[in-house]
């Protein structure tokens, strides 16, 4: 049988995509490149993302038709998917208000049997599989810091499959917490994407970061979901445009651009209100994004995938208040100067003293997370495709 992972490579969402292209890399040291074999990855859309940079896919329905898989599911907020969520990121712009319309008049079981059955959906929840179904599965670097908005008996349902994984791992202390809750001791491990500039493909950006000994004098990038521009104060508005009005402008990066994750919109409602200069950058491609963060001297944003790349890279971050994901990570695998910040907080912060020191601890962190991200995905990966005797974290 084959070897199969799961998640949500069909949109182009920056994080979503990084997931399979770190497992891919990982599985072929170790059953070497000369092999033939390869991973299956599948999704519970039809979105074909390889000219987004993204790998091939095949539609879980039909890849789980038959039992005897071995399974890992990619790593995210698993826990706290729903059906409905991921329909709807799979639709046209032009659904947006219709969406937002539903998520606020709908019970969500309703918009979770709506969502499950317009995706043929396989098991109750996208992405925690019903292990009867499949011989292993495997848990890789997850979050569950989303998994609350579930009531307690659904949340202990959920655990209790993954209590029966071959393995499981957690990316950040609020998810362990949260697991050990539910009688789950798991190891905290960085996301996959922390080595993300260790992969071949990546080699080039590595060169301009500082991590691989390039300068840190790029521009200020700025990166906002849309539902965080949308409520972006004024005191942020000022805080921004005088950080853009002292580097000559501010870049901003969308990184979300599937259905209801669209950035683009947000930027250019935020663009519109800064008192700098401004130039909006629409990537077609994950490498175009990869290049845009490795490029630059500051990074302010509320995506975590963005966030673990400037931190890959040893570029100096500056994280957005009120994203839970993103405030756990930070919170288990940050330094004390990037706690989240909004307003003139983040001017604050963008002042602050940075000493070649501070510079030399980025590019340290960034080695030790990748050794360590890169160690965390292989050990998923020979427990649950049966690969090797096992590791440990």
């Amino acid at each position: 049988m084959p070897n199969l992972t799961l998640g949500a490579y069909d949109r182009f969402n920056y994080g979503d995509l990084l997931f399979p292209i770190m497992l891919d890399a990982s599985y072929a040291r170790i059953k070497n490149r000369e092999s033939a074999s390869r991973l299956i990855h599948c999704t519970i859309g039809k979105g074909d993302m390889q000219r987004e940079g993204g790998v091939e896919t095949v539609g879980a329905q039909a890849a789980f038709q038959s039992g005897g898989q071995k399974l890992i599911v990619g790593g995210g907020e698993v826990l706290g998917a729903g059906w409905f969520s991921m329909w709807s990121s799979l639709q046209p712009d032009w659904m947006d208000s219709a969406v937002r319309f539903t998520r606020k008049g709908v019970p969500r079981r309703s918009r979770e049997w709506f969502g499950r059955h317009m995706l043929r959906g396989y098991w109750e929840y996208p992405f925690v599989p019903d292990v009867r179904t499949i011989k292993t599965v495997g848990f890789n670097a997850i979050g569950a810091t989303h998994s609350d908005i579930l009531p307690i008996a659904e949340q202990r349902k959920l655990w209790e499959i993954v209590a029966k994984a071959a393995v499981a791992t957690v990316r950040d202390n609020t998810s362990a917490s949260i697991a050990a809750r539910f009688g789950l001791d798991l190891p905290v491990v960085p996301d996959s994407a922390a080595a993300i500039l260790d992969l071949p493909r990546f080699k080039r950006q590595r060169e301009v970061a500082p991590v691989g000994g390039g300068s840190d004098s790029g521009p200020v990038v700025l990166q906002m979901s849309r539902s965080w521009a949308s409520s972006c104060s004024q005191e942020t508005i000022d805080a921004l445009s005088q950080i853009g009005t002292q580097v000559g402008g501010l870049v901003l990066l969308p990184v979300g651009l599937a259905s209801a994750h669209s950035d683009q919109s947000g930027l250019e409602m935020v663009s519109r209100r800064l008192k700098c200069a401004s130039t909006l950058v629409i990537p077609k491609t994950l490498d175009e994004i990869v290049t845009c963060i490795t490029s630059a001297s500051v990074v302010i944003a509320s995506s975590l995938h963005v966030s673990i790349t400037a931190m890959a890279a040893g570029v100096r971050v500056i994280p957005l208040v009120g994203v839970k994901k993103l405030a756990a990570y930070v919170d288990t695998w940050g330094f004390e100067n990037e706690t989240p910040v909004s307003g003139a907080a983040i001017l604050d912060m963008f002042g602050s003293d940075d000493s070649e020191a501070c510079r030399r601890a980025r590019v340290d962190r960034a080695s030790s997370m990748s050794v360590a991200a890169q160690r965390a995905t292989r050990m998923v990966i020979e427990k649950t495709y049966e690969l090797l005797p096992d590791a440990t974290v």
